[in-house]
């Protein structure tokens, strides 16, 4: 076997991973000529993990495709129909409130003049009525104006249903309660949405969705035990136990170790004395090599210590992990953010950075006069030079700009009165 080389990528939490990978995507653009749909930011399944990964890498500046709707819960535009109707049935405070601050001159008449008719008649002529559409495209990316203008077509397919069935009272009660239980029981990211290899983003979906894809550069998120293998998906109908004491579980897919060795040809190790966690540990370290199999390029196993800042649960890299950097084979190249002064490329770093600047270069001046150093000072007035001159440009939000001002008061000892 040829030699291949991958990145080992560890950040300290869940959302320091997604951060970095934001900036490494960035970085890697401008060093080649990639472009946003070369890139692919892979989790192990659909679901909660995919929104945050899609939702963080937004939000350091770079754009996204991904295989699924979001969940109509996470629609700000399926919360506005929902309040609309809520609304209308008992002029309810919370839907007013909700309204209010979505739509510019909201008032009860203009809901009222929207109900009459049939309960999809209603919420057509609230959404043309408010330029819902409209508000939506303003300021949207494609990819979300698609998903919105979905989501906006379930909900007024489900309100035509409760118009025509003669199953369920045709009436506003039944359709809020009956959208109630979609909103509720609608899982995130599983509405497979149209896309093509021309649509501009960074593709963020699971395993499964690059299963027969091919990438200049997969990163791999979470790669760590509680992930790969981590625990078995199973049916909520029969208890653990129960299931493991089946002499046919998993029923067709457990196989004899023949037909595992030749599906799973890369482990040579010792198997699970355990058939039934065989067969799970298999399948998740087959998926791993699915999201590896789709780099052509460049391949990041990306792992993280804790979910979040605190005290939380440690979580370890992936023991698939660990077997692949013991094979003779196999190069991998550790990286982190910090330890590796990897360039800033991203707004989200850029602003980071920024915004530590006062306290750092403040500690680094407090260090050297307890230890009787000489500090830095002019490279400490160069750094400053540039974030001035950074900031004194016209598309600078004035919000951020007050912050870093602020810091440096705070920083300088001033206090800060509000008004």
């Amino acid at each position: 076997m040829d030699s291949v080389s991958a990145v080992h990528l560890h950040e300290s939490t869940f959302r320091d991973q997604i951060s970095a990978v934001a900036n490494e995507v960035e970085y890697l653009r401008h060093g080649t000529d990639a472009e946003y749909g070369d890139f692919a930011v892979v989790v192990n399944d659909l679901g909660d993990r995919l929104s945050e990964a899609r939702r963080h890498l937004r939000a350091a500046g770079l754009p996204t495709k991904t295989v699924g709707a979001p969940a109509l819960a996470e629609d700000p535009a399926v919360t506005e129909l929902y309040a609309f109707v809520q609304f209308l049935l008992n002029r309810d405070t919370e839907a007013e409130s909700w309204l209010t601050a979505r739509l510019e001159g909201f008032s009860p008449d203009f809901a009222e003049a929207c109900n009459t008719g049939p309960i999809e008649h209603r919420l057509n002529r609230w959404i043309v009525n408010t330029d819902l559409k409209e508000r939506i495209a303003a300021g949207k990316s494609h990819i979300e104006m698609q998903e919105q203008f979905q989501n906006i077509e379930r909900v007024t397919d489900l309100a035509r249903f409760i118009d025509q069935t003669t199953l369920l009272d045709s009436d506003l009660p039944t359709f809020k309660h009956v959208l109630e239980r979609a909103i509720r029981f609608d899982a995130a990211y599983t509405h497979t949405i149209e896309t093509s290899p021309q649509m501009y983003g960074v593709t963020v979906t699971d395993i499964q969705g690059i299963k027969h894809e091919a990438y200049n550069t997969v990163f791999l998120l979470g790669v760590v035990d509680d992930e790969y293998p981590g625990g078995e998906r199973l049916t909520p109908l029969f208890p653990k136990p129960w299931l493991m004491d089946m002499p046919d579980y998993p029923a067709l897919t457990e196989v004899d170790d023949d037909t595992v060795d030749a599906t799973y040809g890369t482990f040579t190790g010792e198997r699970s004395t355990s058939a039934f966690d065989a067969y799970y540990h298999h399948r998740e370290r087959r998926k791993l090599a699915l999201g590896a199999r789709a780099a052509t390029d460049h391949l990041y196993f990306c792992t993280y210590d804790s979910q979040d800042n605190g005290l939380g649960r440690a979580y370890n890299p992936s023991r698939y992990l660990y077997r692949l950097k013991d094979q003779d084979w196999s190069v991998f190249n550790d990286l982190s953010m910090e330890s590796d002064d990897r360039p800033i490329q991203t707004r989200e770093k850029v602003a980071e950075y920024i915004l530590d600047q006062p306290w750092g270069e403040l500690e680094g001046i407090v260090n050297a006069a307890h230890t009787g150093q000489t500090a830095e000072i002019e490279d400490t007035e160069e750094v400053f030079g540039v974030i001035q001159g950074l900031l004194s440009e016209d598309d600078v939000d004035p919000v951020f700009a007050d912050a870093v001002a602020s810091q440096f008061a705070i920083a300088r000892g001033e206090v800060m009165h509000s008004d």
